[in-house]
């Protein structure tokens, strides 16, 4: 692809016009007393209802919590990306 103008618009070799896009990346940590998944799940859903434009989400790490907590707490560190507007 080729960059045409100074706009975001880019123009593929086929000559189709395509708007070139822009993620943002932040980190999350979703919490669970039940287990990894929950606490992943936790950070997405979150994510979703606070973001717009979330394209994709990594799961970075995963820990567990036990010094300070009554029970143990899982807990999932996850990468967002979502696109940012124009």
């Amino acid at each position: 692809m080729t960059l045409a103008h100074t706009s975001h618009i880019l123009k593929a070799e086929d000559g189709v016009l395509q708007q070139a896009m822009v993620f943002k990346k932040i980190t999350l940590i979703g919490t669970s007393t039940e287990s990894f998944d929950d606490a992943a799940d936790d950070a997405i859903t979150r994510a979703e209802e606070t973001l717009e434009n979330v394209h994709w989400v990594e799961v970075d790490e995963l820990g567990v919590e036990v010094a300070s907590a009554d029970d143990r707490e899982y807990q999932a560190e996850v990468t967002v990306a979502f696109r940012l507007e124009e």
